[in-house]
């Protein structure tokens, strides 16, 4: 999954106006996105990350469904790239926290991984995600 450090994913200068009180988690919006062709898999404001992160519901061993759907887009159009970014809605500066096709293509060949591989992994962690809500419900 995607490690949430807020102070890293925003950058020093960002933080200091959080500490100042000139600025709020809710200036800025976590996205997974496809630069390529544009579909956007999560988006949300830095502030409801964080409490999905505090409450327990943003777990970075069971991935939510929009990563794994971020992952099947790429297996099926290799030549797209998939990114996590934060952005300023204000000044709509983007910053990228991760290259998620070159950590999973990274991934492939360290492995030694074949995109069924891929995709048979994606299709584990489905069912932690459905065991997962059974347990909460």
């Amino acid at each position: 999954m995607v490690d949430l450090n807020l102070r890293e994913l925003l950058g020093e200068e960002y933080w200091q106006l959080l500490e100042k009180g000139e600025r709020s988690l809710d200036d800025f919006t976590y996205i997974c996105c496809c630069e390529t062709c544009g579909k956007v898999f999560y988006e949300d404001s830095l502030e409801n990350v964080k409490n999905r992160m505090l409450s327990g519901d943003w777990d970075p061993q069971v991935p939510d469904v929009w990563f794994l759907e971020a992952a099947e887009h790429w297996l099926s159009l290799k030549f797209h790239s998939v990114r996590v970014y934060v952005q300023d809605r204000i000044g709509l500066d983007k910053k990228v926290v991760m290259d998620l096709s070159k950590r999973w293509s990274e991934l492939k060949l360290l492995k030694g991984l074949s995109d069924k591989d891929l995709k048979k992994e994606i299709e584990k962690l489905r069912q932690l995600i459905k065991l997962r809500k059974k347990g909460n419900e």
